[in-house]
């Protein structure tokens, strides 16, 4: 709750700065990549042919690396594409490292729910990975084992356990990596 409050405080503070950036931009007439997005969700749920001209364009959608998404490409992948039309999302939750810039590891975990038509929609495991090899995988794997099966993953959970975990990673890379005689400095 303390660190929340914080987080709350702080936001407040940059409210100001948010909102001379925004009229800013508007006095310039000006966009960014945020603003755009934000107008094409907006677009999108409001005019039914928008999401119609999509749907015949693209029969069905392939949404990769989901987990980088922001809540304003969620919004409109969602009235282009959700209730009923085919889409499928591939992504790791556990590999979500744009939050920086507006990403929200939210939408791959609620994918199910928002594409799903009538029901939830089905989640495949992908268990098998070509571009790493068995010392980095086995790693990973160990690393992510605890927040795989957490009810309650969200962007802050998964972040504090991230950086938790981070300095007993890499000696559990390490100690994997000279098991298996690889020199990780040659691969960093």
């Amino acid at each position: 709750p303390a660190k929340a409050r914080a987080t709350a405080r702080a936001r407040l503070e940059l409210a100001p700065l948010v909102a001379e950036f925004r009229h800013t931009k508007a006095k310039r007439e000006r966009v960014d990549f945020g603003d755009q997005m934000a107008s094409a969700a907006l677009l999108a749920e409001s005019v039914a042919e928008v999401a119609r001209g999509e749907r015949e364009r693209f029969a069905t959608v392939l949404l990769d690396e989901y987990q980088d998404t922001s809540m304003a490409q969620q919004r409109l992948l969602v009235a282009l594409f959700g209730a009923g039309h085919p889409v499928m999302a591939v992504g790791d939750p556990f590999q979500s490292i744009y939050g920086w810039r507006g990403a929200s590891v939210r939408n791959i975990l609620t994918f199910d729910r928002d594409f799903g038509d009538p029901g939830p929609a089905p989640i495949f495991a992908l268990g098998q990975n070509n571009r790493s090899g068995g010392v980095i995988l086995s790693a990973a794997n160990t690393i992510a084992e605890p927040l795989r099966y957490s009810s309650t993953v969200t962007d802050v959970a998964i972040g504090a356990a991230i950086r938790r975990r981070r300095l007993a990673a890499r000696m559990q890379l390490d100690k994997l990596a000279d098991k298996a005689g690889v020199n990780l400095k040659v691969m960093s």
